[in-house]
Protein backbone atom coordinates (compact mmCIF):
# COMPACT_ATOMS: atom_id res chain seq x y z
CA UNK A 1 0.00 0.00 0.00
CA UNK A 2 2.95 2.65 1.20
CA UNK A 3 4.73 1.01 -1.79
CA UNK A 4 2.85 2.42 -4.52
CA UNK A 5 2.16 5.74 -2.77
CA UNK A 6 5.64 6.42 -2.73
CA UNK A 7 6.18 5.26 -6.38
CA UNK A 8 3.31 7.73 -7.31
CA UNK A 9 4.26 10.72 -5.06
CA UNK A 10 7.95 9.99 -6.87
CA UNK A 11 6.60 10.07 -10.19
CA UNK A 12 3.87 13.22 -9.51
CA UNK A 13 7.71 15.24 -8.36
CA UNK A 14 9.22 14.37 -11.70
CA UNK A 15 6.58 15.59 -14.01
CA UNK A 16 6.08 18.69 -11.62
CA UNK A 17 9.16 19.62 -10.73
CA UNK A 18 10.90 22.88 -12.12
CA UNK A 19 13.65 22.47 -14.66
CA UNK A 20 17.03 23.83 -12.45
CA UNK A 21 20.42 24.26 -14.00
CA UNK A 22 23.36 23.58 -11.65
CA UNK A 23 25.68 26.43 -12.82
CA UNK A 24 28.24 25.57 -10.33
CA UNK A 25 30.37 22.76 -9.44
CA UNK A 26 29.56 23.18 -5.92
CA UNK A 27 25.42 23.16 -6.44
CA UNK A 28 26.58 19.52 -8.41
CA UNK A 29 28.71 17.96 -6.06
CA UNK A 30 26.28 18.91 -2.75
CA UNK A 31 23.13 17.54 -4.92
CA UNK A 32 25.23 14.05 -5.74
CA UNK A 33 27.00 13.89 -2.31
CA UNK A 34 23.14 14.20 -0.92
CA UNK A 35 21.73 11.92 -3.22
CA UNK A 36 24.37 9.28 -1.52
CA UNK A 37 25.35 9.82 1.74
CA UNK A 38 24.40 6.45 2.81
CA UNK A 39 27.80 5.24 0.54
CA UNK A 40 29.67 7.70 1.89
CA UNK A 41 32.66 7.20 4.56
CA UNK A 42 31.44 9.00 7.66
CA UNK A 43 34.92 9.85 9.03
CA UNK A 44 35.45 11.81 5.48
CA UNK A 45 32.64 13.80 5.73
CA UNK A 46 33.29 15.33 8.88
CA UNK A 47 36.47 16.07 7.89
CA UNK A 48 35.19 18.49 5.28
CA UNK A 49 35.01 22.11 6.08
CA UNK A 50 32.74 23.10 8.56
CA UNK A 51 30.97 25.60 5.84
CA UNK A 52 30.44 22.80 3.16
CA UNK A 53 28.65 20.42 5.75
CA UNK A 54 26.75 23.27 6.96
CA UNK A 55 26.14 23.86 3.01
CA UNK A 56 25.05 20.23 2.75
CA UNK A 57 22.65 19.81 5.48
CA UNK A 58 19.58 21.53 3.59
CA UNK A 59 19.67 18.90 0.73
CA UNK A 60 19.46 15.95 2.72
CA UNK A 61 16.50 13.92 3.89
CA UNK A 62 15.27 13.15 7.08
CA UNK A 63 16.54 9.69 7.49
CA UNK A 64 20.28 11.04 6.59
CA UNK A 65 19.71 14.06 8.70
CA UNK A 66 18.94 11.84 11.80
CA UNK A 67 21.91 9.51 11.03
CA UNK A 68 24.39 12.52 10.69
CA UNK A 69 22.81 14.37 13.54
CA UNK A 70 25.03 13.04 16.70
CA UNK A 71 28.35 13.31 14.51
CA UNK A 72 27.64 16.71 13.98
CA UNK A 73 26.66 18.11 17.34
CA UNK A 74 30.04 15.83 18.62
CA UNK A 75 31.67 18.35 16.32
CA UNK A 76 29.94 21.28 17.04
CA UNK A 77 27.24 22.01 14.43
CA UNK A 78 23.58 22.27 14.79
CA UNK A 79 20.94 20.73 12.75
CA UNK A 80 18.25 23.35 13.55
CA UNK A 81 18.61 25.18 10.45
CA UNK A 82 18.01 21.90 8.33
CA UNK A 83 15.28 20.72 10.52
CA UNK A 84 13.20 24.02 9.81
CA UNK A 85 13.94 23.71 6.56
CA UNK A 86 12.61 20.49 5.92
CA UNK A 87 9.85 21.73 7.59
CA UNK A 88 9.13 24.46 5.97
CA UNK A 89 9.25 22.68 2.46
CA UNK A 90 6.48 20.43 3.23
CA UNK A 91 4.68 22.72 5.15
CA UNK A 92 5.28 26.17 2.96
CA UNK A 93 8.26 28.62 3.06
CA UNK A 94 5.38 31.38 5.29
CA UNK A 95 4.35 29.07 8.20
CA UNK A 96 4.93 30.46 11.67
CA UNK A 97 7.33 28.18 13.43
CA UNK A 98 8.02 28.76 16.90
CA UNK A 99 10.39 26.27 18.15
CA UNK A 100 13.92 27.26 19.22
CA UNK A 101 16.00 24.03 19.62
CA UNK A 102 17.76 21.30 18.19
CA UNK A 103 15.54 18.81 19.61
CA UNK A 104 12.32 20.85 19.05
CA UNK A 105 12.45 21.17 15.71
CA UNK A 106 13.32 17.72 14.85
CA UNK A 107 10.60 16.44 17.03
CA UNK A 108 7.79 18.42 15.39
CA UNK A 109 9.51 18.07 11.73
CA UNK A 110 9.87 13.88 12.50
CA UNK A 111 6.22 13.99 13.56
CA UNK A 112 4.57 15.85 11.07
CA UNK A 113 6.49 14.54 8.79
CA UNK A 114 5.53 10.82 9.74
CA UNK A 115 1.94 11.62 9.81
CA UNK A 116 1.71 13.24 5.85
CA UNK A 117 3.49 9.95 5.07
CA UNK A 118 1.80 7.09 6.40
CA UNK A 119 -1.30 8.74 5.51
CA UNK A 120 -0.87 9.35 1.83
CA UNK A 121 -0.50 12.97 1.61
CA UNK A 122 0.99 14.15 -1.81
CA UNK A 123 2.69 17.49 -0.39
CA UNK A 124 5.20 18.98 -1.43
CA UNK A 125 8.79 18.09 -0.22
CA UNK A 126 7.85 14.94 0.12
CA UNK A 127 8.77 12.80 -2.90
CA UNK A 128 12.55 14.04 -2.01
CA UNK A 129 12.55 12.30 1.83
CA UNK A 130 12.46 8.93 0.14
CA UNK A 131 13.93 9.50 -3.06
CA UNK A 132 16.99 7.09 -2.53
CA UNK A 133 15.80 5.03 0.74
CA UNK A 134 12.37 2.95 0.76
CA UNK A 135 9.77 3.79 2.12
CA UNK A 136 8.77 0.85 4.73
CA UNK A 137 12.57 1.84 6.00
CA UNK A 138 11.47 5.31 6.46
CA UNK A 139 8.62 5.30 8.42
CA UNK A 140 10.00 2.49 10.63
CA UNK A 141 13.28 4.98 11.39
CA UNK A 142 11.12 8.17 11.79
CA UNK A 143 8.75 5.79 13.84
CA UNK A 144 11.60 5.55 16.70
CA UNK A 145 11.46 9.17 17.60
CA UNK A 146 7.62 9.84 16.70
CA UNK A 147 6.12 11.31 20.04
CA UNK A 148 2.63 12.71 18.87
CA UNK A 149 0.23 10.28 16.75
CA UNK A 150 -2.76 12.14 15.19
CA UNK A 151 -5.15 9.25 14.72
CA UNK A 152 -7.61 9.56 11.74
CA UNK A 153 -10.05 7.54 9.46
CA UNK A 154 -7.87 6.32 6.29
CA UNK A 155 -7.58 3.44 4.14
CA UNK A 156 -4.05 3.44 5.47
CA UNK A 157 -4.55 2.42 9.02
CA UNK A 158 -5.40 -1.53 7.48
CA UNK A 159 -1.73 -1.92 6.63
CA UNK A 160 -1.11 -2.14 10.90
CA UNK A 161 -2.65 -5.17 10.65
CA UNK A 162 -0.68 -6.93 7.95
CA UNK A 163 2.80 -5.27 6.33
CA UNK A 164 3.28 -2.43 8.50
CA UNK A 165 2.36 -4.61 11.67
CA UNK A 166 6.08 -3.77 12.75
CA UNK A 167 5.52 -0.42 12.67
CA UNK A 168 2.94 -0.67 15.13
CA UNK A 169 4.91 -2.17 17.53
CA UNK A 170 7.18 0.42 17.30
CA UNK A 171 4.69 3.08 17.76
CA UNK A 172 3.40 1.69 20.95
CA UNK A 173 6.62 2.01 22.35
CA UNK A 174 7.96 5.26 21.21
CA UNK A 175 4.32 7.59 21.39
CA UNK A 176 3.27 9.49 24.80
CA UNK A 177 0.45 11.21 23.41
CA UNK A 178 -2.70 10.52 20.67
CA UNK A 179 -4.38 13.17 19.16
CA UNK A 180 -8.03 12.58 18.24
CA UNK A 181 -8.72 15.25 15.91
CA UNK A 182 -10.89 13.72 13.46
CA UNK A 183 -14.72 11.98 13.44
CA UNK A 184 -14.63 8.56 13.59
CA UNK A 185 -17.86 6.37 13.29
CA UNK A 186 -17.67 2.98 15.73
CA UNK A 187 -20.73 2.12 13.42
CA UNK A 188 -19.11 1.97 10.38
CA UNK A 189 -17.02 -1.37 9.83
CA UNK A 190 -13.74 0.69 8.44
CA UNK A 191 -13.49 2.04 11.92
CA UNK A 192 -12.85 -1.15 13.42
CA UNK A 193 -8.95 -0.37 12.45
CA UNK A 194 -8.72 3.01 13.83
CA UNK A 195 -10.37 1.61 17.03
CA UNK A 196 -7.48 -1.40 17.03
CA UNK A 197 -4.93 0.90 16.49
CA UNK A 198 -6.15 3.40 19.24
CA UNK A 199 -6.47 0.45 21.92
CA UNK A 200 -3.22 -0.78 20.99
CA UNK A 201 -1.20 2.43 21.24
CA UNK A 202 -3.34 3.41 24.63
CA UNK A 203 -3.19 0.06 26.52
CA UNK A 204 -0.73 -1.69 25.12
CA UNK A 205 2.12 1.14 24.30
CA UNK A 206 3.13 3.68 26.45
CA UNK A 207 1.10 6.94 25.72
CA UNK A 208 -0.41 8.28 28.50
CA UNK A 209 -2.15 11.49 27.05
CA UNK A 210 -5.27 11.69 24.98
CA UNK A 211 -6.60 14.49 23.32
CA UNK A 212 -9.90 14.67 21.53
CA UNK A 213 -11.42 16.85 19.53
CA UNK A 214 -14.53 14.86 18.38
CA UNK A 215 -17.55 15.82 19.74
CA UNK A 216 -19.25 12.96 19.76
CA UNK A 217 -19.66 11.11 23.01
CA UNK A 218 -19.60 7.56 21.85
CA UNK A 219 -15.94 6.94 20.65
CA UNK A 220 -15.10 8.82 24.13
CA UNK A 221 -17.45 6.22 26.21
CA UNK A 222 -15.42 3.66 24.31
CA UNK A 223 -12.36 4.78 25.35
CA UNK A 224 -13.37 5.39 28.87
CA UNK A 225 -14.89 2.09 29.23
CA UNK A 226 -13.99 -0.19 32.20
CA UNK A 227 -11.38 2.39 32.99
CA UNK A 228 -10.99 3.26 37.00
CA UNK A 229 -11.00 0.96 39.80
CA UNK A 230 -14.68 1.13 40.45
CA UNK A 231 -15.08 -0.97 37.06
CA UNK A 232 -11.99 -3.36 37.98
CA UNK A 233 -13.69 -3.80 41.46
CA UNK A 234 -16.90 -4.67 39.68
CA UNK A 235 -15.61 -7.02 37.35
CA UNK A 236 -13.89 -9.13 40.04
CA UNK A 237 -17.26 -9.25 41.66
CA UNK A 238 -19.08 -10.51 38.20
CA UNK A 239 -16.18 -12.69 37.22
CA UNK A 240 -16.49 -14.30 41.25
CA UNK A 241 -19.81 -14.87 41.25
CA UNK A 242 -20.24 -15.99 37.52
CA UNK A 243 -17.48 -17.53 35.97
CA UNK A 244 -14.65 -15.65 34.03
CA UNK A 245 -17.21 -16.01 30.71
CA UNK A 246 -19.18 -12.66 32.27
CA UNK A 247 -18.68 -10.10 31.23
CA UNK A 248 -18.70 -6.45 32.82
CA UNK A 249 -21.56 -4.64 32.16
CA UNK A 250 -21.10 -0.79 31.11
CA UNK A 251 -21.59 1.69 33.24
CA UNK A 252 -21.74 5.03 31.01
CA UNK A 253 -24.75 7.37 31.46
CA UNK A 254 -27.10 8.37 28.75
CA UNK A 255 -24.57 11.02 26.51
CA UNK A 256 -28.11 13.02 26.48
CA UNK A 257 -28.76 13.73 29.77
CA UNK A 258 -27.69 17.09 31.72
CA UNK A 259 -24.78 17.05 34.04
CA UNK A 260 -26.84 16.48 36.96
CA UNK A 261 -28.66 13.83 35.62
CA UNK A 262 -25.38 11.89 35.22
CA UNK A 263 -24.28 12.87 38.42
CA UNK A 264 -27.36 11.43 40.28
CA UNK A 265 -26.38 8.40 38.39
CA UNK A 266 -23.01 8.22 40.46
CA UNK A 267 -22.91 4.85 42.75
CA UNK A 268 -22.90 5.97 46.54
CA UNK A 269 -19.83 3.66 47.30
CA UNK A 270 -18.06 4.49 44.09
CA UNK A 271 -15.73 6.50 46.13
CA UNK A 272 -12.40 4.76 46.65
CA UNK A 273 -11.62 4.67 50.45
CA UNK A 274 -8.93 1.70 50.75
CA UNK A 275 -5.81 2.14 48.70
CA UNK A 276 -5.05 -1.86 49.61
CA UNK A 277 -8.48 -2.40 47.75
CA UNK A 278 -7.42 -1.30 44.12
CA UNK A 279 -6.76 -3.39 41.36
CA UNK A 280 -3.36 -2.36 39.37
CA UNK A 281 -3.02 -2.55 36.53
CA UNK A 282 -7.34 -2.50 35.66
CA UNK A 283 -8.13 -5.03 32.83
CA UNK A 284 -11.02 -4.02 30.38
CA UNK A 285 -13.79 -5.40 30.39
CA UNK A 286 -16.14 -7.05 27.97
CA UNK A 287 -19.03 -5.52 26.74
CA UNK A 288 -22.23 -7.30 27.30
CA UNK A 289 -25.53 -7.19 25.76
CA UNK A 290 -28.44 -5.63 28.45
CA UNK A 291 -32.07 -5.50 27.78
CA UNK A 292 -34.49 -3.35 28.19
CA UNK A 293 -34.19 0.39 29.90
CA UNK A 294 -30.48 -0.05 30.41
CA UNK A 295 -29.51 -0.69 27.17
CA UNK A 296 -31.60 2.51 25.75
CA UNK A 297 -29.80 4.68 28.36
CA UNK A 298 -26.44 3.73 27.67
CA UNK A 299 -24.13 4.93 24.58
CA UNK A 300 -23.56 2.18 22.36
CA UNK A 301 -19.78 0.29 22.84
CA UNK A 302 -20.26 -1.89 19.70
CA UNK A 303 -16.30 -3.13 19.45
CA UNK A 304 -14.49 -5.04 22.26
CA UNK A 305 -10.98 -3.83 22.33
CA UNK A 306 -10.06 -7.34 23.40
CA UNK A 307 -12.11 -8.28 20.14
CA UNK A 308 -10.15 -6.36 17.98
CA UNK A 309 -7.19 -7.55 19.15
CA UNK A 310 -8.21 -11.35 18.45
CA UNK A 311 -9.17 -10.17 15.21
CA UNK A 312 -6.04 -8.18 14.33
CA UNK A 313 -3.13 -9.99 16.28
CA UNK A 314 -1.22 -13.09 14.32
CA UNK A 315 -1.57 -15.49 17.32
CA UNK A 316 -5.32 -14.73 17.71
CA UNK A 317 -6.13 -18.35 17.33
CA UNK A 318 -4.39 -19.23 20.60
CA UNK A 319 -5.75 -16.18 22.46
CA UNK A 320 -6.16 -16.78 25.94
CA UNK A 321 -5.08 -13.51 28.06
CA UNK A 322 -6.63 -10.42 28.92
CA UNK A 323 -5.70 -7.02 27.32
CA UNK A 324 -3.99 -4.35 29.92
CA UNK A 325 -5.35 -1.55 30.18
CA UNK A 326 -3.02 1.50 30.04
CA UNK A 327 -3.45 4.26 32.06
CA UNK A 328 -3.94 7.78 31.20
CA UNK A 329 -2.57 10.50 32.76
CA UNK A 330 -3.72 13.50 30.67
CA UNK A 331 -7.21 13.93 29.18
CA UNK A 332 -8.20 16.85 27.04
CA UNK A 333 -11.50 17.39 25.68
CA UNK A 334 -11.26 20.32 23.08
CA UNK A 335 -14.97 20.42 21.90
CA UNK A 336 -16.81 19.38 24.94
CA UNK A 337 -20.27 19.71 24.95
CA UNK A 338 -23.29 18.65 27.16
CA UNK A 339 -22.84 15.25 26.05
CA UNK A 340 -19.42 14.48 25.96
CA UNK A 341 -19.49 15.72 29.93
CA UNK A 342 -22.46 13.36 31.08
CA UNK A 343 -20.34 10.33 29.62
CA UNK A 344 -16.49 11.58 31.76
CA UNK A 345 -18.40 12.86 35.11
CA UNK A 346 -18.79 9.26 36.09
CA UNK A 347 -15.40 8.08 35.47
CA UNK A 348 -13.67 11.23 37.11
CA UNK A 349 -14.42 9.77 40.99
CA UNK A 350 -12.07 6.60 40.40
CA UNK A 351 -9.93 8.31 38.15
CA UNK A 352 -7.08 8.32 40.23
CA UNK A 353 -3.93 8.40 37.58
CA UNK A 354 -5.39 11.32 36.08
CA UNK A 355 -3.13 14.51 36.62
CA UNK A 356 -4.43 16.96 33.98
CA UNK A 357 -7.76 17.45 32.86
CA UNK A 358 -8.41 19.86 30.20
CA UNK A 359 -12.50 20.77 28.90
CA UNK A 360 -12.66 23.61 26.40
CA UNK A 361 -16.54 24.00 25.35
CA UNK A 362 -17.42 25.75 22.45
CA UNK A 363 -20.37 26.97 23.89
CA UNK A 364 -20.64 28.62 27.97
CA UNK A 365 -21.32 25.51 30.10
CA UNK A 366 -24.22 26.07 32.32
CA UNK A 367 -24.31 26.54 35.74
CA UNK A 368 -25.21 23.23 36.52
CA UNK A 369 -23.03 21.21 34.57
CA UNK A 370 -20.24 23.13 36.45
CA UNK A 371 -21.27 21.94 39.80
CA UNK A 372 -21.70 18.54 38.73
CA UNK A 373 -18.10 18.38 37.56
CA UNK A 374 -17.44 20.11 40.90
CA UNK A 375 -18.91 17.30 42.62
CA UNK A 376 -17.55 14.73 41.06
CA UNK A 377 -13.78 16.28 40.93
CA UNK A 378 -14.70 16.13 44.86
CA UNK A 379 -15.13 12.66 45.31
CA UNK A 380 -11.65 12.02 43.28
CA UNK A 381 -9.86 14.98 45.65
CA UNK A 382 -11.38 13.21 48.78
CA UNK A 383 -9.52 10.20 47.74
CA UNK A 384 -5.80 9.87 49.04
CA UNK A 385 -4.80 8.31 45.95
CA UNK A 386 -6.29 10.95 43.56
CA UNK A 387 -3.10 12.34 41.05
CA UNK A 388 -5.37 15.47 39.60
CA UNK A 389 -3.02 18.67 40.02
CA UNK A 390 -3.77 20.77 36.58
CA UNK A 391 -7.12 21.66 35.80
CA UNK A 392 -8.48 23.89 32.11
CA UNK A 393 -11.52 24.33 32.40
CA UNK A 394 -13.49 27.15 29.67
CA UNK A 395 -16.18 28.30 29.52
CA UNK A 396 -17.58 29.63 32.76
CA UNK A 397 -20.63 31.40 32.94
CA UNK A 398 -19.54 33.91 36.02
CA UNK A 399 -16.40 34.23 37.87
CA UNK A 400 -17.69 32.31 41.30
CA UNK A 401 -17.19 29.16 39.66
CA UNK A 402 -13.56 29.46 39.87
CA UNK A 403 -13.44 29.16 43.57
CA UNK A 404 -15.95 25.93 43.69
CA UNK A 405 -13.86 24.39 41.27
CA UNK A 406 -10.67 24.91 44.02
CA UNK A 407 -13.11 24.13 47.15
CA UNK A 408 -13.76 20.67 45.19
CA UNK A 409 -10.13 20.17 44.31
CA UNK A 410 -8.10 21.50 47.35
CA UNK A 411 -4.73 19.58 45.87
CA UNK A 412 -4.39 21.67 42.68
CA UNK A 413 -1.39 22.94 41.68
CA UNK A 414 -2.40 24.72 38.16
CA UNK A 415 -5.97 26.23 37.62
CA UNK A 416 -6.62 27.83 34.24
CA UNK A 417 -10.21 29.33 33.18
CA UNK A 418 -11.95 31.15 30.98
CA UNK A 419 -15.12 32.90 31.85
CA UNK A 420 -17.56 34.84 29.48
CA UNK A 421 -20.00 36.35 32.36
CA UNK A 422 -23.38 35.74 30.52
CA UNK A 423 -26.12 39.08 30.86
CA UNK A 424 -27.91 37.60 33.99
CA UNK A 425 -25.00 36.68 35.67
CA UNK A 426 -23.00 40.12 35.50
CA UNK A 427 -25.09 41.64 38.21
CA UNK A 428 -24.72 38.65 40.66
CA UNK A 429 -21.15 37.67 40.50
CA UNK A 430 -20.07 39.44 43.70
CA UNK A 431 -22.54 37.96 45.69
CA UNK A 432 -23.01 34.49 43.51
CA UNK A 433 -22.68 31.70 46.42
CA UNK A 434 -20.47 28.65 45.89
CA UNK A 435 -22.23 25.92 46.08
CA UNK A 436 -22.08 24.03 49.59
CA UNK A 437 -22.09 20.27 49.38
CA UNK A 438 -18.73 20.97 47.53
CA UNK A 439 -17.52 23.56 49.65
CA UNK A 440 -17.83 21.30 52.84
CA UNK A 441 -14.23 20.33 53.95
CA UNK A 442 -12.73 23.15 51.90
CA UNK A 443 -9.39 24.10 53.37
CA UNK A 444 -8.69 27.86 53.43
CA UNK A 445 -5.05 27.77 52.09
CA UNK A 446 -4.78 26.83 48.66
CA UNK A 447 -1.37 24.81 47.41
CA UNK A 448 -2.07 26.34 44.07
CA UNK A 449 1.08 28.08 42.29
CA UNK A 450 -0.13 28.47 38.98
CA UNK A 451 -3.41 30.56 38.05
CA UNK A 452 -4.53 31.56 34.55
CA UNK A 453 -7.73 33.77 34.09
CA UNK A 454 -9.35 35.10 30.68
CA UNK A 455 -12.24 37.47 30.17
CA UNK A 456 -13.61 38.47 27.11
CA UNK A 457 -13.25 41.93 27.63
CA UNK A 458 -17.07 42.43 28.99
CA UNK A 459 -17.33 44.20 32.12
CA UNK A 460 -17.21 42.23 35.84
CA UNK A 461 -15.84 42.37 38.88
CA UNK A 462 -12.52 41.06 40.76
CA UNK A 463 -14.10 39.57 44.07
CA UNK A 464 -13.39 35.69 43.04
CA UNK A 465 -9.81 36.04 41.29
CA UNK A 466 -8.45 38.31 44.79
CA UNK A 467 -10.57 35.84 46.51
CA UNK A 468 -8.40 33.33 45.11
CA UNK A 469 -5.26 35.23 45.32
CA UNK A 470 -5.34 35.68 49.15
CA UNK A 471 -5.70 32.23 49.63
CA UNK A 472 -2.68 31.22 46.98
CA UNK A 473 0.08 32.30 48.78
CA UNK A 474 2.41 29.71 46.71
CA UNK A 475 1.73 31.11 43.28
CA UNK A 476 4.87 31.84 41.07
CA UNK A 477 3.02 32.33 37.69
CA UNK A 478 -0.02 34.31 37.65
CA UNK A 479 -1.79 35.27 33.90
CA UNK A 480 -5.05 37.59 33.79
CA UNK A 481 -6.37 39.15 30.54
CA UNK A 482 -8.90 40.85 29.47
CA UNK A 483 -10.66 41.69 33.12
CA UNK A 484 -12.65 45.08 32.30
CA UNK A 485 -14.57 47.00 35.40
CA UNK A 486 -16.62 49.92 36.07
CA UNK A 487 -15.30 53.30 35.58
CA UNK A 488 -15.84 53.70 39.56
CA UNK A 489 -13.24 50.86 40.17
CA UNK A 490 -9.63 50.47 39.61
CA UNK A 491 -7.17 47.33 39.70
CA UNK A 492 -5.14 48.67 42.35
CA UNK A 493 -6.86 46.00 44.18
CA UNK A 494 -5.81 43.63 42.92
CA UNK A 495 -2.23 44.10 42.22
CA UNK A 496 -1.84 45.31 46.06
CA UNK A 497 -3.54 41.22 46.92
CA UNK A 498 -0.97 39.99 44.70
CA UNK A 499 1.60 42.16 46.34
CA UNK A 500 0.94 41.43 49.68
CA UNK A 501 0.10 37.71 49.00
CA UNK A 502 2.27 35.95 46.17
CA UNK A 503 5.53 36.69 47.30
CA UNK A 504 6.72 33.93 45.54
CA UNK A 505 5.40 35.03 42.21
CA UNK A 506 8.34 34.24 39.15
CA UNK A 507 5.91 35.32 36.59
CA UNK A 508 3.15 37.64 36.00
CA UNK A 509 1.32 38.55 32.83
CA UNK A 510 -1.12 40.92 32.63
CA UNK A 511 -2.81 41.28 29.34
CA UNK A 512 -5.14 43.83 27.82
CA UNK A 513 -6.11 45.62 30.87
CA UNK A 514 -6.36 49.14 31.69
CA UNK A 515 -3.50 50.19 34.37
CA UNK A 516 -3.67 53.88 33.86
CA UNK A 517 -3.95 54.36 37.23
CA UNK A 518 -2.40 51.92 38.90
CA UNK A 519 1.65 52.91 38.77
CA UNK A 520 2.08 53.07 42.39
CA UNK A 521 0.42 49.79 43.33
CA UNK A 522 2.77 47.98 40.07
CA UNK A 523 6.16 49.62 41.69
CA UNK A 524 4.85 47.75 45.34
CA UNK A 525 4.20 44.82 43.09
CA UNK A 526 7.83 45.07 41.70
CA UNK A 527 8.99 45.69 45.03
CA UNK A 528 7.62 43.01 47.14
CA UNK A 529 7.68 39.80 44.10
CA UNK A 530 10.93 37.83 43.27
CA UNK A 531 9.72 38.52 39.44
CA UNK A 532 12.69 36.37 37.39
CA UNK A 533 13.84 39.01 35.00
CA UNK A 534 12.37 41.27 32.31
CA UNK A 535 11.16 38.37 30.31
CA UNK A 536 8.96 36.92 32.71
CA UNK A 537 7.03 40.27 33.31
CA UNK A 538 4.50 41.08 30.65
CA UNK A 539 2.49 44.40 31.81
CA UNK A 540 -0.15 46.29 29.09
CA UNK A 541 -1.69 49.08 29.90
CA UNK A 542 0.66 51.22 31.69
CA UNK A 543 0.30 55.11 31.51
CA UNK A 544 1.94 56.16 28.19
CA UNK A 545 3.28 59.90 30.50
Amino acid sequence: MHEEYAEEVLRLAVKTAPRRSLTSLKRICLHVASQHVAALDMTALLELPTSIIKDLLPHLNINDLNRLQPALNGKGISTYSAWIAILREIKGAHCVVDLHTEEESKQETVDTLFQLIFYGFKCRGIAKQFSNVNITSLLLVMAKYVKHFYLRPSIFLQSFTNEQRPLLTILEKSVRCVYVKHHIDVAKRESRYALYVLHRILDHGEAKDLIIYDQDPVILAWILHARGSRHANHQRHIKSMHGEKASCISHHTNPTATGGEASASLDPETTVEDEGSLITPCKRGKFDFVSGEQEERMPKSPIDPELLCQTFTPSAGAWTKSCPQGQIHSLQIRECGRNSLGVLIPFLPTWLCLRSLTLQSCSIFSELDVLTLARSLKQLSDTSSSSLTDLTVGVLPHAALMETLLAACSNLRSLSVEIHPVAENLGLQQTKVVDSTVLSGAVLELPLEKLSVKEPQVLTNLHSIISVVKNSPNLTSLYISGIRLSTASSHCELLSSVSESSHHLRRLNLEDINLSDCLPAILSLLRNCILEGNKRVVVQGLPTS
